[in-house]
């Protein structure tokens, strides 16, 4: 197993492991944001989650950031102390790209994907838009302690890479030859497709995934 955009072969998960929670609010190896994930064919948008960017002057780098406690604000209407939210350059970073995603998605499903029936993916990509909404209201909208709040910018961070990813996903399954795919793979997040590429053999699934990255990997040559 290999990729066109990875200088490394990833180890293969245990199909049989127990999920757990680490200090970093993630689940290690089991979280797609941090490790490779399997083709599932109800769940393609799993293997083409970019990435953690090692370059942290890059945007999508505060889908990764842990806050301190110099990043939260003790709230000035709140009866009792140590509760607040999470400020700064980094969440309003957040906040830019979660809106920028949503309108990009409802953008797609009033638009392109306004017929998009549930076989081809109308259902993973509503599901999921519904769940970023939830997420981030929750984290916007209502104060907690410096725990709850990171707590639910984690589910924030594990939201966006999905829906961002099934997106992604949908706008490349157009077909490549009509003028409307072309103006499609223009507006479509170029992070898509250079993450992990990581497939069962039984699942694969040449004329999406690998067609797809290789063709991202030769345009960036």
């Amino acid at each position: 197993m290999t990729s066109p955009n990875a200088d490394y072969i990833p180890e293969i998960l245990d199909p049989s492991t127990e999920v757990k929670l680490r200090a970093d609010l993630r689940y290690g190896p089991d979280d797609a944001t941090l490790w490779p994930q399997p083709y599932l064919e109800n769940y393609p948008y799993l293997s083409v989650i970019p990435h953690k960017t090692q370059d942290p002057h890059r945007q999508k780098s505060v889908m990764w950031w842990l806050p301190k406690a110099s990043d939260f604000e003790q709230s000035n209407t709140a009866m009792v102390k140590g509760i607040g939210s999470l400020t700064g350059t980094e969440m309003d970073s957040v906040k830019e790209q979660v809106r920028s995603l949503l309108k990009r998605v409802r953008d797609y499903r009033n638009g392109e994907g306004k017929n998009l029936k549930k076989e081809d993916g109308s259902m993973l990509i509503d599901s999921g838009l519904v769940t970023l909404v939830h997420t981030w209201v929750r984290l916007d909208g209502s104060p907690g302690t410096l725990e709850e709040k990171c707590m639910e910018l984690s589910e924030v961070q594990r939201s966006y890479p999905r829906v961002e990813g099934n997106h992604g996903l949908l706008c490349m399954a157009t077909p490549a030859d009509t003028d409307q795919s072309r103006s499609t793979r223009r507006r479509c997040p170029r992070d898509i497709g250079r993450g992990w590429l990581y497939h069962q053999p039984a699942a694969y699934s040449p004329g999406v995934f690998c067609g797809w990255h290789t063709r991202l990997a030769d345009e960036r040559l």
